[in-house]
């Protein structure tokens, strides 16, 4: 019961400050096409397969500090490389020759700024380090309208989790530690001395308790009547 009221209650305090304190982010992204050889009217499986395998590398490219500062440059924002890898996001698209690059920022105009200087930069400089193959823009950057999310349920999921599991902790240790005896197993278990018998506890309702005050009050009462 413990464990799944404080982690409730710790979900709920995640949720009501990620909705005060936390800001909406707006996200833009771009997508490239990579082609492992520039004849593309004899494209064969191998030249996919190389493809395929050349996607890491290429989101290297686009990560790196000297790709980075100019796109910095190119989208007029004063964001370090270290800044933009932050709010940047890249991936293959379902382990195709295709990986997409996700710019988040508070700013929806920034973000789309970014994400286009990527789209109009990133094939240039993909070519200019690998000297082979190319890389086409399959989708061009968009203005975000509506933000992306301020992760609501990722926050609540997160503090009920770790509610539960500081709870849980808690009662782990209280338990580990605890030498009390509550029964004769506990007594079988770690002493040899067999258990001749058990004083029963006997608790008294307080009804009970009420109506025997009261008889022993008539009771005196009584007595002492007797005695005069």
């Amino acid at each position: 019961m413990w464990i799944i009221l404080i982690a409730l209650i710790l979900g709920l305090i995640a949720g009501v400050f990620t909705k005060l304190f936390v800001k909406p982010e707006y996200s833009a992204f771009t997508k490239f096409y990579v082609n492992a050889s520039e004849n593309q009217s004899h494209l064969t499986q191998s030249d996919m397969n190389v493809a395929k395998s050349l996607v890491d590398t290429y989101i290297e490219i686009v990560k790196s500090d000297t790709f980075l500062e100019e796109i910095a440059e190119v989208a007029g924002v004063n964001y370090s490389p270290a800044k933009i890898r932050s709010i940047m996001e890249a991936s293959s698209v379902g382990g195709t020759e295709i990986f997409k690059v996700t710019i988040s920022d508070p700013d929806k105009k920034t973000a789309y700024l970014i994400a286009s200087a990527m789209a109009e930069k990133g094939p240039q400089e993909i070519k200019r380090v690998v000297e082979c193959g190319s890389v086409n823009v399959v989708d061009k950057p968009k203005m975000p309208v509506q933000p992306s999310g301020i992760g609501l349920k990722r926050n609540v999921a997160l503090g009920m989790l770790v509610g539960a599991a500081i709870v849980f902790s808690v009662f782990f240790v209280k338990e580990a530690f605890d030498v009390t005896v509550y029964s004769e197993d506990d007594l079988t278990e770690n002493f040899d001395y067999p258990v001749i018998g058990t004083i029963p506890s006997i608790e008294i309702s307080q009804d009970k308790q009420k109506k025997s005050e009261k008889s022993g009050d008539q009771k005196a009462k009584t007595e002492k009547k007797e005695a005069k």
